[in-house]
């Protein structure tokens, strides 16, 4: 099911809301993991990204931040959740979407 404009919208604002002050770039579009086929794993790595702003209220799935050493992250979204989640992705830290998830990734200002 896609997703409608509102909130889209809305994943963009707060991730403006908790990125203010910072040196970044947010990704002009969303992501969003599918249940099967081509797009059924999506993946960043980091130093690419270096934060990810969930939709917890997004399709059912979860969103985990692991790797380099540092202790993993696992962000559950589904019709149950509620809010946003950022949280910070190291270099050598792969973010994976698993499910319907949606993300807007955050990236180093280039």
């Amino acid at each position: 099911m896609a997703r409608s404009n509102h909130d889209k919208v809305r994943l963009k604002n707060k991730a403006g809301e908790l990125t203010t002050g910072q040196s970044v770039d947010i990704d002009a579009d969303e992501t969003t993991g599918e249940d099967s086929g081509d797009n059924a794993f999506r993946w960043e790595v980091g130093p690419d990204v270096c934060a990810v702003v969930v939709d917890r209220n997004s399709g059912t799935g979860f969103v985990q931040i692991t790797g380099s050493g540092l202790k993993d992250q696992v962000i559950q979204t589904g019709p149950e959740e509620t809010g946003f989640t950022m949280a910070g992705i190291a270099s050598g830290q792969t973010c994976m979407i698993y499910g319907r998830s949606t993300v807007l990734y955050i990236r180093p200002k280039t």
